[in-house]
C-alpha cells in the first residue's frame, strides 16, 4: 500500500483564468425574427451565464441590458437603409451591415472581444479588412448558411450550415 501523496497534483493555468469573450453579432436581432436572427438570439440566451465564457449580443435594434447591446445602424426595415440600397445597387440589409461597421468596431474596441461570431458577410469581411485598425487581436467566425462558396480569405474559421 502506497502512501497518499504529500502535494495537490499540478493543474494547468491560473486558479480563475480570464474568461473568454465572445461577441455574438447580428444586426438582425430585434429587427427580424427569421432563421439567422432568431439563432443568434437563442444562442446568446443558451450561452450566456456559461462559466469560463463572456457573452454579449451586439444586435440592430431591441432593448438593452448589461450583456446586450444596440448598435446603430441603418434599420433594414426603414426608409433609408432601402434609399441607400437603391444608391449602391444592393438589398437593405447590406446597408443595415455596412452602416454599422463603425459602432461594431468601436464595440469590439471597448469590449476586447477574443472571438467574434457572425453570419452577416458584408460587415465579417470589413471586421477582418480593419482588425489592425481596430486594434483587437480577435478571432472572425462566420456562421454560413448563405451560398457563399469557399474560398474563404475574410474570416479566420467557417462554421458551414447549408
Amino acid at each position: 500500500m502506497s502512501a497518499a501523496p504529500t502535494t495537490a497534483p499540478p493543474t494547468s493555468g491560473t486558479a480563475n483564468p480570464k474568461p473568454l469573450k465572445v461577441l455574438l453579432i447580428c444586426t438582425g436581432v430585434g429587427v427580424e425574427h427569421r432563421g439567422v436572427e432568431t439563432l443568434f438570439r437563442e444562442m446568446f440566451d443558451g450561452l450566456h451565464g456559461t462559466p469560463g465564457m463572456d457573452v454579449k449580443l451586439l444586435k440592430g435594434a431591441g432593448a438593452e441590458t448589461d450583456d446586450e447591446y444596440r448598435v446603430w445602424c441603418l434599420r433594414r426595415d426603414h426608409a433609408p437603409a432601402r434609399l441607400l440600397g437603391k444608391l449602391i445597387n444592393r438589398p437593405p440589409y447590406v446597408a443595415e451591415q455596412l452602416t454599422s461597421v463603425i459602432p461594431m468596431a468601436l464595440a469590439i474596441r471597448r469590449e476586447r472581444a477574443d472571438v467574434l461570431f457572425t453570419s452577416e458577410c458584408n460587415l465579417m469581411m470589413r471586421l477582418f479588412k480593419y482588425r489592425k485598425l481596430i486594434g483587437v487581436d480577435y478571432r472572425l467566425i462566420l456562421s454560413n448558411g448563405l451560398p457563399l462558396q469557399p474560398p474563404f480569405y475574410n474570416v479566420d474559421h467557417v462554421q458551414q450550415t447549408a
